[in-house]
């Protein structure tokens, strides 16, 4: 018998609203682009759901991360962005999120200019992750592996120091049914 999996419903104008922007578009071959605008200004210390509609499907293989400045960063110390199980149950290990699976402590000279573009992407060693530029090692251990489940994205400041401006732009690199034979 399939899983079946609670769905979160949100009622009214104020609760229907996802926080921020995002979608899906194919790249090339069999892979999928996940978009999302984060906003830094509307981040706290609590992870939060950034899309309720932007669903990263299960047996997806994260081949990179790669996050773009839109607007540079001011007066915030850092970010995590990572992956939570759509039913947002986290008593079972298949659904415990992975608040910094994707950036851990993403730090605001990493943002600071626009146009400044990082990318993530699998080492071939389990949970080390490489960068370009190099210099810069703060991906997640999400990055090379296949999500069991699907998950939303969330994301949070570090610290109580919230930011005052930043805009970023992150990319989230997939190969669909990865463990598909």
């Amino acid at each position: 018998m399939p899983i079946q999996y609670a769905i979160h419903q949100k009622y009214g104008t104020d609760e229907g609203r996802s926080t921020q922007d995002g979608g899906m578009y194919c790249g090339y071959g069999p892979e999928q682009v996940y978009e999302l605008i984060l906003d830094l200004t509307e981040l706290d210390e609590t992870e939060a759901v950034q899309n309720d509609v932007l669903i990263i499907p299960d047996n997806c293989m994260i081949t990179r991360v790669k996050t773009v400045c839109l607007v540079a960063a001011a007066d915030g110390t850092a970010i995590d962005v990572g992956l939570l199980h759509i039913s947002r149950d986290t008593s079972d290990s298949e659904f415990t999120a992975d608040p910094n699976g994707l950036l851990a402590a993403f730090t605001t000279a990493s943002m600071d200019t626009p146009g400044q573009t990082i990318e993530f992407f699998a080492s071939g060693t389990a949970n080390t992750e490489e960068s370009l530029p190099a210099s810069v090692t703060l991906g997640g251990d999400l990055i090379g592996d296949v999500n069991v489940a699907p998950c939303v994205i969330t994301a949070s400041r570090t610290t109580a120091t919230a930011f005052t401006a930043g805009k970023l732009a992150l990319y989230i690199h997939c190969i669909p049914n990865a463990l598909s034979s």
